[in-house]
């Protein structure tokens, strides 16, 4: 688990960029847009809902019976019922299918078989009580009665489950909720189930002539309703309904607790802003893939969890909105990491523009310092060897050969600095001829010999025959004396050096191996470096630690390569690898 510190640093941190880089504003602006999409779209994606998921199964507890006015006749004379049919001044209203006998016959033969409730969407409570109607059928508590008057004549506020006058129309016209009866609480949203169809219907004519088998209702929650001139469509998100089916809709609601459930505009707003902010810095400070791969999976988990809270739990939270927060809570993030990136790939290029002046600023006074050592280190190197050459033995003499041993070192300097300096300024062009690399290596060796006869070292060489290789002589002979010269500093005195060549098939291969202190292996991952020289190295020992570095340069060049195997007290060998074409 993260201590206390780094979450107060990575608090701090998140703190400092929201300040910084305008973070807030970002944030704000971005979930303004998702707000203004949360109100405007906002039905449509509760419609979507639906259509997404299509038709469930067909409802086997509802039965919805349509009584049409053919279905008086039965009950009326003829005569009267053709006059009413004629007369174009009469409506065909819920009125219109009052019959006494007929609700008499009706509900007594329903009521036989046992369903679990009967619902009657017609508005005749009225009817029911001037004509009298049976008291029992009135007051069964298996028989709902949905009227329209605020007025309760039968004292069954407790029994009447819904009143479809109480739907609630949208601004489209489209029905999506329904006022609850309790005063105070806000509209139900209406859990629809799938098309109009879903529900199964009966007619009378095939209720009476006993078309079903006798347990058919059993159980059974039974919607009446009629066909009436002022009936319409009710448009919903699965399309057109017709009062019955409404009302079926809303009972199956009901019966089986299935309203749709959600959250007021200010809940939902603030879970899009915080899912804003998680987005967007998620975006910033985690890899590149790593956030395209987060807000991706973010993108699936809204659609996965909206899809089963919505199908399971009956929980609806807008989706396109929550998808377009996510999208552009990654875009802001990911365009204000393009641009910190531009900032300081910016920044990199005026740190490397400046230092690349300061290089050449250094470049310049080291070769204008050397080659202003140059001449007069020349001038006392001859006046030097002048006076060696007149001058007796004695303490003179002695001084004037210690004289001429360190103007000899200095010139080496001189001469290195000289190289790094061009080999900086990339100042270096091959002169490219056919070599004899053994002819180098002995001219390096004879030029090499004082400095090994001073301790008593001894060389000696096992060169094979070889062809003429196409090199660089005066940078290939630079770089073998430098092998070599090291070879005979860094080794004790009466020991002894061993230079090889031999061939393969791809490459000359020139071998140096002494018999000196050795390389630690921590220490041979830097040799090649510029100024690097190890620390088992004596202080008596002088050198810059540009040799080797130029060493490897010059060998490059020629696309080469050096590489270094020691033992710590056991010595070094230095193999050099040059193609061989």
């Amino acid at each position: 688990m993260p201590s206390q510190f780094q979450l107060q640093k990575a608090f701090a941190s998140v703190s400092t960029h929201l300040v910084s880089s305008g973070s807030i504003l970002r944030i704000l602006i971005v979930w303004l847009i998702c707000l203004v999409s949360l109100r405007i779209d906002n039905l449509n994606d509760f419609d979507f809902r639906f259509q997404m998921r299509g038709d469930r199964s067909p409802a086997k507890d509802i039965v919805i019976i349509e009584l049409t006015p053919s279905d008086l006749r039965h009950f009326n004379s003829t005569e009267v019922q053709d006059l009413m049919l004629l007369n174009s001044s009469s409506d065909i209203n819920d009125n219109y299918y009052w019959n006494p006998h007929l609700w008499n016959s009706l509900l007594v033969e329903l009521l036989k078989q046992q369903p679990k409730t009967i619902i009657i969407t017609l508005d005749l409570v009225k009817q029911a009580l001037t004509d009298t109607l049976n008291v029992g059928l009135l007051s069964n508590p298996k028989v709902t009665w949905v009227y329209s008057s605020d007025m309760d004549p039968l004292g069954l506020e407790k029994k009447r489950l819904l009143d479809v006058l109480n739907i609630q129309f949208e601004k489209d016209g489209v029905v999506r909720r329904v006022l609850s009866p309790a005063r105070g609480e806000p509209a139900r949203y209406i859990n629809f189930q799938g098309a109009e169809s879903r529900y199964f219907k009966v007619t009378y004519n095939q209720l009476i002539n006993n078309e079903w088998p006798l347990d058919f209702f059993k159980d059974k929650i039974i919607v009446i309703g009629g066909f009436t001139n002022s009936d319409y469509e009710y448009i919903t998100p699965m399309g057109s309904y017709g009062r019955s089916a409404l009302v079926a809709q809303l009972i199956e609601n009901k019966y089986h607790s299935q309203w749709i459930k959600a959250w007021s505009f200010w809940p939902q707003s603030l879970v899009i802003f915080v899912l804003i902010c998680l987005i967007y810095f998620s975006t910033l400070f985690l890899p590149r893939n790593l956030s395209i791969t987060v807000t991706i999976a973010a993108q699936f988990l809204v659609l996965i969890v909206n899809i089963y809270l919505f199908d399971i739990h009956h929980f609806w939270f807008p989706m396109a909105t929550t998808a377009l927060c996510v999208f552009l809570g990654w875009l802001i993030g990911y365009t204000v990491l393009v641009s910190n990136i531009e900032k300081k790939n910016f920044q990199l290029e005026q740190q490397n523009e400046t230092r690349t002046q300061l290089e050449l600023m250094k470049t310049n006074f080291i070769s204008l310092i050397s080659h202003d050592l140059k001449n007069p280190l020349a001038k006392i190197q001859s006046v030097v060897a002048r006076n060696l050459a007149t001058s007796a033995e004695g303490p003179i003499a002695q001084d004037l050969v210690s004289i001429q041993k360190y103007s000899e070192e200095l010139d080496h300097y001189i001469r290195s600095i000289l190289n790094i300096a061009r080999v900086e300024s990339q100042n270096i062009k091959l002169n490219i001829v056919p070599s004899d690399l053994n002819q180098l290596i002995e001219a390096s060796i004879i030029a090499l010999r004082p400095l090994a006869s001073d301790k008593n070292i001894k060389i000696e060489t096992e060169l094979a025959p070889l062809f003429l290789i196409e090199v660089d002589p005066i940078l290939i002979k630079e770089a073998l004396i430098n092998i070599i010269e090291n070879a005979i500093k860094y080794s004790p005195n009466n020991t002894l050096i061993t230079v090889k060549t031999y061939e393969t098939k791809e490459h000359l291969i020139t071998e140096v191996i002494d018999q000196g202190i050795g390389i630690s292996e921590a220490e041979l991952q830097k040799v090649g470096q510029k100024f690097f020289r190890s620390e088992m190295v004596p202080e008596n020992i002088k050198g810059s630690g540009l040799g080797f570095f130029l060493v490897k340069y010059f060998i490059e060049l020629h696309s080469g390569s050096v590489n270094v195997e020691s033992t710590l007290n056991k010595g070094t060998t230095v193999r050099i690898k040059l193609p061989n074409s």
